[in-house]
């Protein structure tokens, strides 16, 4: 081996020593930074640690600060309860903690803020000023209406067997007039009349059977109060149920359970159930929420014509100026004059002396004379009858004098159809929620609903036996009904002993002309105090509780207003909105002998003072 390759290997060598003598170095550098980092994590690591045990102690306080605080307000309200027992105080306590578990309560909808802002207190005023402002035509006669509270959604229903919905306040306040065809059409002439916006329609029957070419005609409506959906009763006994804002005319329901044309519809007031009157004489309330029959009226089998619920009338009801007659099983006892007044009399007057006192039979003799029809006495035998007693009353009407005990008491009339007059007896137990229904034979029958044998019968004796329009005054005491000699009967069902004593007493019957024939509808406002009825001739307004005056008899003025735009038709239906503020008329003869003018007519409605 040459000398060049020994120092070679031996350079070779060194640089391995080096190398070993690197490494441990490197190794002991590497060790010490892994025990730095693991330091330095154990470092964080009991940070961590620290500050979870002071957020656990921190919570620990906070929960031991709440649970002392609960102590403390438990103490404080048994403090502020005294003279109560532990168990009272612990019931009270469990009550508070429970109620404040409890959730909020939901806001009030819209829908229910716009209705009470239209249940307002009526306006009472001198009279109304009703005009025409609107006239819509149809192609056939119009048997029923309804409509919205608010009055934005009309529907009416025809014997073309179509339901249309109209913009009711659109068509009030639009632009939009009837041409001279429509004009003629509707019979007004020349007269300037704006026109009805029209929102839809559909037919009033399934799709199957507009398909296979059955189209009922409509003959009663009933809407909601949002017009989210409505009702009808066709001729053939059907009552459908539609949506009318969202999808409307889409049948989701139908009530097969009468056999002939249902004649009137009315909601609860709840909305959750409806009545239906039909012309095969059953009465019955159907569940809305499950499809079924509640209730079956036991009606006698008459046509029913008219239904209505009694009202909820939330304000003081208008005063009455009407006399009602005292009842005859106790009599009102006139105030005799005292001794001292007799003699006072005698000293002003030296002829009353010479007039002898009046007899009990002298009394019974001239109970029948009344002042305004009876021929006045004869002056030359004034001395030999007894004058007239005079009158307390304000509006000088001959009130009755008092009879005889000894004569009998007219007998109650028989029952008819099964159904006994309603007495003061069975009156007592009838609850406020009433059903009022009118058949065609002129008999009124009010229902008790809450209990299924109280059922009672309103009659005049004196009334033709024909009835097709009644209803329910606003305040619920008095009931209107339409006769068939021009009369409208005026039931007071809160006060008996008019005729009979165990009669209903009739609170008043307005006369209208002869020549205006049958009274075909009739509608109460809102006040309480006015009606409108339906002739053949024309609408009329009365004022229910006042008399006329004895200037107007004088005068020969009539005790009642005509209202223009209507003549010549029989009226179906008449609606009048919350607020007095919008009259709406149809006219049909609904199969009876008579005329329609296909129209419907849109009145405003303005108070006069």
């Amino acid at each position: 081996m040459s000398d060049e390759e020994e120092d070679f290997n031996e350079e070779d060598r060194d640089a391995d020593i080096i190398e070993e003598d690197a490494d441990p170095e490197g190794e002991d550098e590497d060790e010490e930074m892994e025990l730095e980092d693991a330091d330095g994590d154990e470092d964080e690591n009991s940070s961590s640690q620290e500050g979870s045990d002071a957020g656990d102690s921190e919570e620990g306080s906070e929960e031991e600060t709440g649970d002392e605080g609960d102590e403390e307000d438990a103490q404080r309200s048994v403090d502020s309860l005294p003279g109560k027992s532990p168990k009272d105080i612990k019931r009270e306590i469990t009550k508070s903690r429970e109620s404040s578990l409890q959730p909020p309560r939901r806001s009030i909808s819209p829908a229910s803020i716009r209705r009470e802002r239209l249940r307002i207190p009526p306006f009472q005023c001198k009279s109304y000023a009703i005009e025409p402002v609107c006239a819509i035509p149809h192609p056939s006669p119009t048997n029923a209406l309804a409509a919205s509270t608010c009055m934005t959604h009309l529907l009416t229903g025809s014997d073309d067997g179509y339901i249309r919905i109209y913009d009711l306040i659109a068509s009030v306040n639009g632009r939009t007039f009837l041409t001279a065809p429509q004009r003629s059409h509707c019979g007004l002439g020349d007269t300037l009349m704006r026109a009805g916006i029209l929102r839809c329609w559909w037919p009033a029957t399934t799709q199957e059977r507009y398909d296979a070419g059955e189209s009922p005609a409509v003959y009663s409506l009933a809407c909601q109060s949002d017009a989210l959906w409505a009702l009808s009763g066709s001729a053939n006994g059907e009552i459908y149920l539609y949506t009318v804002r969202h999808e409307p005319g889409k049948v989701h329901y139908t009530f097969t359970e009468h056999e002939a044309a249902v004649s009137t519809l009315c909601l609860s007031t709840d909305e959750k159930s409806a009545f239906s009157g039909s012309h095969d004489g059953q009465a019955l309330q159907l569940d809305l929420d499950r499809g079924g029959i509640v209730r079956r009226f036991g009606h006698p089998g008459a046509q029913i014509t008219a239904m209505g619920l009694r009202p909820q009338f939330l304000y003081t009801p208008p005063e009455s100026n009407i006399l009602t007659l005292p009842s005859m099983d106790e009599p009102k006892e006139a105030d005799a004059p005292t001794q001292g007044e007799a003699e006072a009399s005698a000293e002003s007057d030296p002829s009353a002396a010479d007039i002898p006192p009046p007899s009990p039979e002298a009394d019974n003799k001239s109970e029948g004379y009344d002042p305004l029809f009876d021929d006045d006495v004869d002056m030359n035998n004034m001395s030999a009858q007894p004058s007239p007693k005079p009158s307390n009353n304000a509006l000088g009407l001959a009130l009755p004098e008092k009879k005889s005990l000894a004569e009998p008491i007219p007998a109650a009339p028989s029952m008819k159809h099964g159904v006994g007059v309603l007495d003061p007896v069975k009156y007592a137990t009838f609850s406020d929620d009433l059903l009022m229904t009118a058949t065609f034979g002129g008999s009124l029958l009010l229902w008790d609903r809450r209990a299924p044998k109280n059922v009672g019968r309103l009659e005049n004796e004196k009334a033709p036996p024909w009835c097709v329009s009644a209803c329910w005054s606003a305040t619920g005491n008095e009931i209107i009904a339409g006769r068939r000699n021009a009369t409208v009967d005026v039931f007071d069902v809160r006060q008996f002993g008019g005729t009979s004593s165990q009669n209903p007493r009739i609170l008043r019957t307005l006369v209208n002309p002869l020549d205006s024939k049958t009274v075909t509808c009739v509608a109460a406002f809102p006040d309480g105090k006015f009606m409108v009825c339906a002739s053949e001739d024309n609408i009329r307004l009365w004022n229910v509780l006042e008399p006329p005056a004895e200037t107007g008899k004088k005068k020969g003025l009539p005790p009642f207003k005509v209202i223009p735009g209507h003549h010549g038709g029989l009226v179906s239906q008449i609606l009048i909105d919350a607020r007095s503020q919008f009259m709406v008329t149809a006219s049909s003869a609904r199969q009876w002998p008579g005329q329609s003018t296909k129209t419907v007519l849109i009145h405003d409605i303005r108070a006069t003072m």
